[in-house]
């Protein structure tokens, strides 16, 4: 089975702490699925991992900055593993394709739901890497 996954849960699947745990917990039991990861959760998950050291370094004081970027390098190196053993899928996608299915995303649904172009794009990038996928 393969699935999306927004990157804050990704996030959750890479870092060890309490309060990721029941990321953990929940894709556990869902059997572990494929969880397409395109170049979006690429820039996201890579960013907010780094975007964490920023801020835990500004709250720890300077003996243990170096653990900090310790616990940032773990994170990235599983982040690696999970794509090399194929638990991420690594999708390229064709992204016109995608922001044109974004577009028609916004035509058909924005005036009733409110969404934001940003908030359409994941959606639009899981068609484009299921199709991606298909074709693999």
């Amino acid at each position: 089975m393969r699935t999306y996954a927004d990157t804050s849960f990704i996030v959750k699947l890479l870092v060890l702490e309490d309060a990721a745990l029941n990321a953990v917990d929940l894709y556990r039991s869902i059997g572990r699925p494929s969880l397409y990861f395109t170049c979006l959760h690429n820039l996201e998950v890579s960013n907010a991992l780094r975007l964490r050291t920023f801020y835990q370094r500004r709250s720890v004081p300077a003996p243990e900055r170096a653990a900090v970027a310790r616990e940032r390098d773990e994170a990235l190196d599983r982040l690696d593993k999970f794509i090399a053993r194929r638990a991420f899928l690594d999708v390229a996608v064709n992204l016109e394709s995608a922001f044109v299915r974004g577009r028609s995303l916004s035509e058909r649904h924005t005036e009733r739901l409110g969404c934001r172009g940003f908030d359409l794009l994941p959606v639009a990038l899981l068609t484009a890497a299921r199709s991606a996928a298909a074709r693999d």
